[in-house]
């Protein structure tokens, strides 16, 4: 589980278990996630070759864009969970 988003689904996920049957259903989820985490590791340096620095550069603003962005959303769904604000809903 080397990723955030796995580790924000595993949290949530067990958060929200009411029965072993959801946490049977968590574990296995978490399975997979180890899974493909150990699969896209095994494989990035093979692939990181081929790219130059600048896609590498970008990729990586990219995804750090993108870990920002769950982390404020994360924020922002404890903070209205908790009544400290109020989350205005879109439809």
């Amino acid at each position: 589980m080397l990723n955030p988003a796995g580790l924000v689904f595993l949290v949530t996920a067990s958060a929200e278990a009411a029965s072993v049957s959801v946490l049977a259903e968590v574990a296995a989820a978490l399975a997979v996630v180890l899974v493909i985490d150990a699969a896209v590791l095994s494989l990035a340096a093979r692939v990181s070759s081929f790219l130059n620095g600048t896609v590498l550069l970008v990729t990586d603003k990219v995804f750090a864009f993108l870990l920002a962005a769950t982390a404020v959303q994360l924020v922002l769904d404890g903070l209205s969970g908790t009544g400290v604000i109020h989350l205005a809903r879109h439809s």
